[in-house]
């Protein structure tokens, strides 16, 4: 669902800017299912649950839709989060797959204990050289999703206790997504600082 209203993107305005980083602008074209193909080669199947845990970044964006076209479950997981917590996330999400930011595999990668310090590892590579990373991949055919699957877990941030995930479903992004242009008026032209 969300990857073919990429792709339906992709289609009708290749060249036109998804995502603007101080490495440049970065069109709909760009933003690819080839993170998926990536995913589908560690082992990823639909519903597997993989941790995602980075900065803002167009390596994040790029992996946050290749997870949703593999027909994973996207865990979004606060990189600043570290020690037993981020272990405690990792394990109680179920991953299967770390895929993360340099500056969080080079600092706190050691985090994660028995079982989680066993999951395999994949780098998301800087902004700059992620055209050059994902160059050879083909691009994966989205896999079938329908609105209430389970795409994303998002967790609270454990303030009364420890974090709880929050399952999150396309509908619910597609109905945000629909929402939010439709109250703040926005087209086409207009762009949203993140």
């Amino acid at each position: 669902m969300i990857a073919d209203l990429l792709a339906a993107q992709v289609a009708r305005r290749p060249d036109a800017p998804l995502a603007v980083t101080r490495e440049g602008r970065f069109s709909y074209a760009k933003v690819s299912r080839r993170f998926a193909a990536r995913l589908a080669e560690a082992g990823i199947r639909p519903g597997d649950h993989v941790a995602l845990i980075a900065g803002n970044s167009l390596a994040y964006l790029v992996a946050w839709f290749g997870i949703q076209a593999a027909g994973a479950v996207a865990v979004c997981l606060n990189n600043q989060v570290m020690g037993e917590r981020i272990d405690y996330l990792v394990g109680q999400s179920e991953a299967r797959l770390v895929v993360a930011g340099e500056a969080w595999l080079g600092a706190r990668a050691d985090d994660l204990r028995e079982v989680r310090a066993a999951l395999p590892r994949l780098r998301l590579p800087a902004d700059a050289d992620l055209g050059a990373a994902l160059a050879d991949r083909p691009e994966a055919e989205p896999a079938a999703r329908v609105a209430s699957d389970l795409c994303t877990i998002l967790y609270t941030s454990g303030t009364t206790g420890l974090p709880k995930g929050v399952m999150c479903a396309p509908a619910g992004y597609l109905a945000t997504g629909r929402e939010t242009a439709r109250i703040l008026d926005l087209t086409e032209d207009d762009r949203i600082f993140v």
